[in-house]
């Protein structure tokens, strides 16, 4: 009996080591499945047991202490990120948005609203082409197949989207693919007015274009060549006209981009330095040129005046040909008449003494008679001939 009694006490003794052991194996066991499965606040706590088991249970809860407490301060500083991201994309005037791979808006920002009338609760979900101008549809979609297939980062993109009140908008992306994230960021501005003013600045140089091309003066615009240090060197033209293209029988077109350096020595280097003290001290200077016609290889007088304009000058050349020929023929009908004048002068000048001398002798004459007593009929005679003589 004693033995049997001593046979099942054993047999306990190992069950409740064996309990001992298992226990804090099964609470660590558990513990770390439910922290496994995302569950920060899993401990082993009392059940961990003693020796080596509780020392491993203890610093288990340790751990994952350490982790809770880490990974909520990380959701904190999510938390506040996002708050700043949700702020900034609400201030924004440019229209922020976050679409996936097939178009969808995941994400945008008030700006939408207040440039395109859409509400963001009613944009969600739906493809950003269907706002897109159809005359502007193909080609975004290749811009944005681009961007998903290729990894292409759009820059300075422009397109129309459609209003909610049926207006169209201009807009200018900047998008960059995050295919890791299935999407594509991208940013937009409103260019609409900025393109009118630019298109209205067009029209404007197009109407300056038109009227310089009836001018009758030639003007040329030539820009600084300056080299590594600054200095001025040479100027290149940028623009000419048609009169322009006329005077020196080429194109406007092939003039541009012609070096002024490149006129004979003579011409060119003298007028580098004109137009290089005219770029210095913002003041005009005059001066006139004789040229050939290239039509008819007629001597041309052409009155120059250059002005600078901006980081260049301003050339205009006016034909005064027919004025200088005008002035030189007034000139010449004026010495013409000047010398007549004095051939007339020296005329009479000297048929008054061819004259003069056999009248002194009459004269002289006239006088012994006067001195005499003569009929009064002969005496108004000699008179009129004294008047006449005098005169």
């Amino acid at each position: 009996l004693e033995s049997r009694l001593t046979e099942k006490e054993s047999h306990l003794a190992v069950l409740g080591g064996r309990l001992l052991v298992l226990l804090p194996v099964n609470a660590l066991l558990a513990a770390t499945r439910r922290l496994a499965t995302g569950d920060l606040s899993a401990r082993v706590g009392a059940p961990g047991g003693t020796g080596e088991i509780g020392e491993l249970a203890q610093a288990f809860d340790t751990t994952a202490a350490a982790l809770q407490e880490r990974t909520e301060e990380l959701e904190r500083l999510i938390q506040a990120r996002t708050t700043e991201l949700e702020s900034f994309f609400g201030l924004s005037r440019d229209l922020f948005t976050i679409v996936d791979i097939e178009g969808r808006f995941r994400r945008v920002n008030t700006a939408w609203e207040l440039t395109l009338g859409y509400p963001v609760a009613e944009l969600l979900g739906h493809r950003f082409i269907e706002l897109v101008h159809p005359e502007d549809t193909e080609r975004t979609l290749a811009e944005f197949a681009r961007e998903i297939e290729l990894g292409h980062t759009t820059v300075r993109f422009q397109n129309r989207y459609l209003h909610r009140d049926g207006t169209t908008r201009w807009l200018e992306w900047v998008a960059q693919p995050e295919l890791e994230a299935g999407g594509v960021f991208a940013v937009a501005r409103d260019v609409t007015e900025a393109r009118a003013a630019e298109e209205e600045l067009r029209a404007a140089e197009r109407q300056v274009r038109e009227y310089l091309d009836t001018a009758i003066d030639a003007l040329v615009v030539l820009e600084a060549v300056r080299d590594s240090t600054g200095a001025l060197v040479d100027f290149r033209t940028t623009y000419a006209n048609e009169p322009a293209g006329r005077l020196y029988g080429s194109s406007p077109r092939a003039m541009i981009g012609r070096l002024l350096s490149a006129e004979p020595p003579e011409i060119g280097e003298s007028r580098i330095r004109i137009f290089g003290e005219v770029l210095e001290t913002g003041g005009a200077v005059t001066y006139e040129v004789r040229r050939p016609d290239p039509q008819s290889g007629d001597e041309l007088v052409l009155a120059v005046r250059a002005s600078r304009m901006a980081e260049g000058v301003a050339v205009v050349f006016r034909d005064v040909t027919t004025e200088r020929q005008a002035e030189a023929e007034i000139r010449a009908a004026k010495e013409e008449a000047e010398a007549a004048n004095r051939s007339k002068s020296e005329f009479l000048s000297r048929m008054s003494h061819e004259l003069r001398t056999p009248l002194n002798a009459v004269i002289g004459f006239a006088q012994l008679l006067d001195m005499d007593r003569l009929q009064p009929s002969q005496q108004e005679a000699v008179r009129h001939i004294l008047t006449g003589g005098r005169h």
